[in-house]
This record gives structure tokens, sequence and C-alpha cells, in this order.
């Protein structure tokens, strides 16, 4: 279900066979409805040939400008400027740029402090540190969609700094 979820525009986003899913005839994210601080974050994706999407982090619910008010981790199969596994007005990935090609994609990020760190099919391909003045702290996890048909499945989050309840005698 999409339960913790919440879209912020007029996208379709539908789930089935264990997909969170919307075909792109309307841009924007789909929003959890909790925000968090920091995490680590699995999931998969499949985007549309010619596709643009993304995953936000640490985003307000109506983000204005990802390289001031959110981390954008974007996705697409060609783009010149901010390519697949970029922090949109951040960084580039490291070494030469992404091309992901047809097929699902795995990501697995980490939001710690200031530092972002993000693989990509199982290959470390970002490691950012915010060092502005004001570094973002926490903030809702958004499923982009702006061009093409965009899919995600295996959505995982765990919190980190947590501590547990149970000590073993009481709670």
């Amino acid at each position: 279900t999409l339960f913790g979820w919440k879209p912020n525009s007029s996208a379709a986003w539908t789930v089935a066979d264990g997909e969170i899913r919307t075909d792109g005839s309307a841009g924007g994210l789909l929003i959890t409805t909790t925000p968090f601080a920091n995490y680590e974050l699995r999931c998969d994706y499949l985007l549309a040939e010619g596709g643009n999407s993304g995953v936000f982090l640490r985003t307000p619910f109506e983000p204005t400008n990802p390289a001031v008010d959110c981390y954008e981790l974007n996705m697409c199969d060609s783009r010149p400027e901010f390519g697949t596994a970029s922090l949109v007005g951040r960084q580039e990935p490291d070494g030469a740029p992404i091309v992901a090609g047809p097929g699902w994609h795995s990501w697995h990020v980490v939001v710690d402090g200031p530092r972002v760190t993000v693989k990509l099919d199982g290959k470390p391909v970002l490691d950012y540190t915010d060092a502005t003045e004001s570094p973002l702290k926490n903030g809702f996890i958004g499923l982009q969609v702006r061009e093409g048909s965009v899919a995600f499945r295996n959505v995982f989050l765990k919190p980190l700094g947590m501590k547990p309840l149970f000590d073993g005698e009481s709670l």
C-alpha cells in the first residue's frame, strides 16, 4: 500500500505486484509522512528509457531548489548534467559519468550527519559531505517522477542511532 506516503502533486502513484509505480503523466514526489534525520535507505528502481527521476533525501514537502533545500539523488539514462548517482547541484558521482541502462537498479544510501554515501548496484559511487554553514539535518524522503514512467520496489528504511527499548528485563 501507500501507507506512510503522501503525494505532493497530481502524479498518480499506485502499488501493483510489489511495486510503487507512476506513469509519468505528471511530475512530483511521493513523500514519507514522517521526517527522518539519519538513516540507511535501500530501494530498487526501474526507469523508462529517456526518463529522469530521483530520490529526494531530507527534503521539505515541496522542495524548490534541490541544490539548497534537499539532497536529490538523480536517476536518468542520458543526462549531460546531473547524471545518475549525482546529488543535483552538489556533487557528481565518483569516476566517469554513470549511465544506468535498462532494467532494475539498486540504491543503497546512508545519510548520517552531514555525510551522504551512495552505492549503485552494489558499487560505491558517491561520498558527499555537506560542508555548508547549515547542512540539512532532517526532512522527508521522496520518490520522484519527472520525465517518463518510474517504478520502485524493495524499499527499506532503517533509522540510525536508535537504542533498543527492551533491555532484556523490562521496557
